[in-house]
């Protein structure tokens, strides 16, 4: 099934499997972030993030309970303010050496998560970043971090 967003282009599409891949176009042919006006909360359980962004926008997967899986593209720098708040089903993620700054509140919630690496590249975590993170056993947070 292919979903269409508010952009000229069709930007992600909608396996029978609830797995979304989204596509590297949108309005200026150039998909740099992924910002909540793209998210319909489906039962979406997989998501594939493409090269081209840059950023997970404010609240863009908040509440999509039945994500389990997300592969985050290694051009990501920012994860952006309660991106993947509410995440419940969602019990490990890979943060790539390309990220920076996790913004606040961004996995709060995701009481599935039961551990997490922080990449080196990281700098900075806002506060409660990981809040509400019941399941959380182990989460390693590099020196990098101030």
């Amino acid at each position: 099934m292919k979903i269409r967003t508010d952009y000229d282009a069709e930007s992600y599409e909608l396996s029978e499997q609830q797995k979304m891949i989204f596509k590297e176009i949108s309005k200026n042919g150039d998909l740099c972030e992924i910002n909540k006006n793209y998210i319909q909360k489906n039962n979406i359980t997989e998501i594939i993030i493409p090269d081209s962004v840059k950023s997970i926008g404010r609240y863009t997967f908040t509440g999509c309970s039945s994500l389990t899986s997300i592969a985050i593209a290694d051009s990501v720098t920012c994860i952006g303010y309660h991106a993947f708040a509410g995440c419940s089903g969602l019990t490990s993620i890979v943060i790539p050496d390309s990220v920076t700054y996790i913004d606040c509140c961004a996995f709060a919630g995701c009481s599935g998560l039961t551990s997490i690496v922080i990449p080196d590249s990281v700098t900075y975590i806002d506060c409660c970043a990981f809040a509400g993170c019941s399941g959380l056993t182990s989460i390693v947070i590099p020196d990098s971090v101030t």
